[in-house]
């Protein structure tokens, strides 16, 4: 079985795993597991749709502390970056820099 087909595989059934989603919809577990899940599906043109409104969702929960704002922008970067979407990465990560230069290790 070539490595696409066993991702396939397993990621047949992520619906129902990802049951989560409708009790938190933000939660970065969820994300990623569907974003990935949107990825092997090849419907990359739904995962910024999903992730952006979500990552603008936990920016507004922020009580504008940096640090949840730079852990957000890592966060939501690597979920891109997990996924092959490295120009979207790249936004975040470059709105991490603004925010807290110290965590930029992934534009290094």
């Amino acid at each position: 079985m070539t490595r696409e087909k066993e991702r396939l595989k397993m990621y047949k059934h992520a619906d129902r795993r990802l049951l989560l989603e409708k009790r938190m919809p933000d939660e970065p577990a969820c994300l990623v597991l569907r974003a990935r899940w949107l990825h092997a599906q090849k419907r990359d043109d739904q995962i910024e749709p999903l992730l952006e409104p979500a990552a603008e969702r936990m920016l507004q929960r922020s009580t504008d502390e940096p640090r949840h704002e730079a852990q957000v922008c890592l966060t939501i970067g690597a979920i891109y970056e997990s996924v092959e979407s490295a120009d979207a990465a790249q936004r975040w990560y470059r709105r991490l820099l603004k925010v807290e230069p110290a965590r930029c290790e992934p534009l290094a």
